[in-house]
C-alpha cells in the first residue's frame, strides 16, 4: 500500500487540528476493482478513504487496503462504514457482503444486523466473509477464529477455520437443506469445504508466515 501516502494524509490532518476521537482520520484507500462511493461521490483507485465514511460498493467488487494491513473486498450492494472508538477497528455492514483479511493479532469487530463477530485467537491471521441479509448474516472462515454473539438472543458461540456460521433464522441451513425445526434461535455451524476462489473472493495470502500482502485484482 502507498503507505507514505497515509502518513501524508495523516500529518496533514495533524496540522488542521483533527478529530480526536479518531474519526476524519484516514482509514486506507481504494485498492483496486471499481469505484466505491462515499455519499454520492466516487472514489476512484487511489482515493483516500476516512474513519466514519459510509462506503458503498460500485457495480463491481472493489478491495480496500486499511491503515492496520487488513484488507476489505466489497462485493457490489455492499454499505459499511469503519469506526476506531478505541483499540478496535469496528466494521459495521449495512447490506451486502464483504471478505477480509487481517494480520493475525488483530483487533477488529464486524457487525451486522443479527450478528457480531471479534476475531479471536492469535496464531493464525483471520481470512473469511460475512453477509448480511434481511433475517439471518452468513459469516465464513477460511482461517483464524471468530467469536460471534446472535446481537437477538446473545447465543454466544466460536466460528473455526473451515465453518461457516448461520445466525438469525433457523428454518434452513441457508443451503437449501432443511434443518430440525427449533424453538428459539441458534447459531447454525455448517463445515465447508474448497476455499475462497471458488466464492468470488479476490483476496489472496502468497506469504505462508505473514500477513495478507497481495491483492488479485477482478478482471
Amino acid at each position: 500500500m502507498t503507505r507514505h501516502v497515509i502518513i501524508m494524509a495523516v500529518l496533514a490532518w495533524a496540522c488542521c487540528g483533527g478529530s480526536v476521537a479518531g474519526q476524519n482520520l484516514p482509514l486506507g484507500e481504494v485498492l483496486s476493482g471499481g469505484d466505491v462511493l462515499v455519499g454520492n461521490t466516487p472514489m476512484p483507485k487511489g482515493a483516500i478513504l476516512f474513519y466514519g465514511d459510509r462506503i458503498q460498493a460500485g457495480r463491481e467488487p472493489s478491495v480496500l487496503q486499511l491503515e492496520n494491513r487488513g484488507l476489505l473486498q466489497l462485493f457490489p450492494g455492499a454499505v459499511l462504514s469503519v469506526t476506531k472508538p478505541a483499540e478496535e477497528l469496528s466494521i459495521q455492514i449495512d447490506a451486502g457482503k464483504v471478505a477480509f483479511a487481517f494480520p493475525k493479532n488483530s483487533q477488529v469487530r464486524l457487525a451486522a444486523g443479527q450478528s457480531d463477530a471479534r476475531l479471536a485467537g492469535t496464531r493464525d491471521r483471520y481470512y473469511g466473509a460475512i453477509e448480511r441479509g434481511d433475517t439471518r448474516d452468513t459469516l465464513q472462515s477460511w482461517q483464524g477464529e471468530l467469536a460471534l454473539t446472535d446481537t437477538v438472543s446473545g447465543e454466544t458461540g466460536t466460528l473455526k477455520a473451515g465453518q461457516q456460521a448461520i445466525v438469525g433464522s433457523t428454518a434452513e441451513s441457508g443451503q437449501g437443506e432443511p434443518i430440525e425445526k427449533k424453538r428459539r434461535r441458534a447459531i447454525i455451524y455448517i463445515a465447508v469445504g474448497g476455499g475462497a476462489a471458488a466464492t468470488g473472493i479476490i483476496l489472496w495470502q502468497v506469504l505462508r508466515e505473514s500477513e495478507p500482502e497481495q491483492v488479485v485484482s477482478p478482471s
